[in-house]
């Protein structure tokens, strides 16, 4: 097994005295891709905000051996690219530009792209789709397609370790095939994914590993057939599952509530 590219080291984050990420450690390794899952309210999105660096919080993030706190900004956002809830955006630039700012950890604001950056964006606007609608004004488009542009300066950033909060809302059933492919694609190229999932049956056909939160603690670490297992789905979601073979691996297959 890798050595861990990623650690968190118990992640606090309180809100008016209350726990709402309650000491979360866990670890990434080079090539994986891993869902964050839990019910509504459980923590998932504000343990991604924390460990991004954009939500006050206790405890410890490294990459490698370094601390996340001792490293410069700039190089911060080289190595991590975070992708927030929601893709809203509120200037009336073309898609294409909205692309190129995942390019901006690599140069001053001032300088004019490189031929990496030209390369790096054209990449991200070819894998994403979004070719056809590339020079259109970003706030007219649909929400599904300003994900995928969303996506697409995530993945023009070429950052080793990327944070995506619900990286497939808004999207299309083919479209989030595509998304959790490109997620997947962007790990086993050398880099290592947190996204956070709340279809199980995405995480389990796309990721390696599965953490499980719920009242804001981690309480499942594992491969997805066990991370999602009836009993714990069950425990965690208050709900009757089983697993189901595709051909492909073991899938939930959520049957009703309890």
């Amino acid at each position: 097994m890798s050595d861990p590219v990623f650690t968190a080291e118990n992640m606090t984050v309180r809100f008016g005295g209350r726990p709402i990420v309650d000491h979360v450690s866990f670890e990434l390794r080079k090539g994986e891709m891993v869902a964050l899952v839990g019910p509504n309210g459980a923590g998932k999105s504000t343990l991604l905000r924390a460990i991004a660096g954009v939500e006050a919080s206790r405890g410890k993030v490294k990459l490698g051996d370094t601390r996340l706190a001792d490293t410069p900004p700039r190089e911060r956002a080289r190595k991590i690219a975070f992708m927030p809830q929601g893709h809203v955006f509120h200037w009336p630039m073309p898609a294409a530009d909205v692309v190129a700012l995942g390019r901006l950890p690599h140069a001053d604001h001032f300088s004019q792209l490189s031929k990496a950056d030209e390369a790096a964006i054209a990449k991200a606007i070819a894998i994403t789709g979004i070719a056809d609608f590339a020079q259109r004004t970003v706030t007219t488009l649909s929400g599904g397609e300003q994900a995928r542009v969303a996506l697409a300066r995530l993945l023009a950033t070429q950052a080793a370790i990327i944070l995506a909060d619900e990286p497939t809302v808004s999207l299309d059933p083919k479209h989030q095939l595509v998304v959790m492919g490109l997620l997947r694609q962007a790990a086993r190229d050398g880099g290592a994914v947190l996204a956070v999932v709340h279809d199980l049956t995405l995480a389990a056909r796309f990721c390696d590993r599965v953490l499980v939160m719920d009242k804001g603690k981690l309480v499942g670490d594992a491969t997805p057939e066990k991370a999602l297992s009836p009993e714990r789905l069950s425990a965690i979601f208050g709900v009757d599952a089983v697993m189901v073979d595709t051909g492909e691996g073991m899938v939930p297959m959520v049957r009703h509530p309890l």
